[in-house]
């Protein structure tokens, strides 16, 4: 497994340090749990939202680059003058019977669908694909929740460091 050397501050270190399973834990995995529960609880929530009862909890599908998209979203990619469904999933987006790990893993499998093959093929999913709004009942580009879901790992130790 490589591994990337970070710098924390000495306050931070020693939060992750009581957070840590003794002899079970090094820093990463504390990190790695708490970005898993960072996932599963937003920040941006307010201590009245979550007053709030909440019919059901909106589940997200995270990318290996912490974008999100939620799960059972309608997506669709025009191409050729031909519209082409998809639909995300827990495990990624789902395109003709098969689940892509990533939006431009989809969007080359619709292009070669199409016909097109190789370095033609080669797209940017997150340009490619739309997202279907029930609230507005429109389509938009999923670019937009890119750049609204994306993990924030500085905010997570800036987080950490009011623990």
């Amino acid at each position: 497994m490589e591994t990337i050397q970070i710098g924390v501050r000495q306050t931070v270190f020693h939060k992750l340090q009581k957070l840590a399973t003794p002899l079970v834990d090094d820093t990463s995995s504390v990190i790695e749990r708490l970005i898993e529960h960072w996932e599963k609880n937003p920040p941006g929530v307010t201590a009245s939202a979550a007053a709030k009862p909440v019919q059901t909890e909106r589940q997200f599908w995270i990318s290996s680059r912490g974008e999100a998209l939620p799960v059972d979203a309608a997506l669709r990619a025009r191409y050729f003058g031909k519209t082409y469904p998809a639909k995300v999933t827990l495990n990624g987006i789902e395109y003709n019977g098969k689940t892509y790990n990533n939006p431009s893993a989809a969007a080359i499998a619709v292009k070669n669908t199409a016909g097109t093959k190789g370095d033609s093929a080669a797209t940017n999913g997150w340009d490619f694909w739309e997202i279907y709004y029930p609230q507005t009942k429109q389509w938009g580009p999923i670019s937009a929740l890119r750049r609204a879901k994306k993990i924030d790992v500085q905010a997570l130790l800036q987080e950490l460091e009011r623990l």
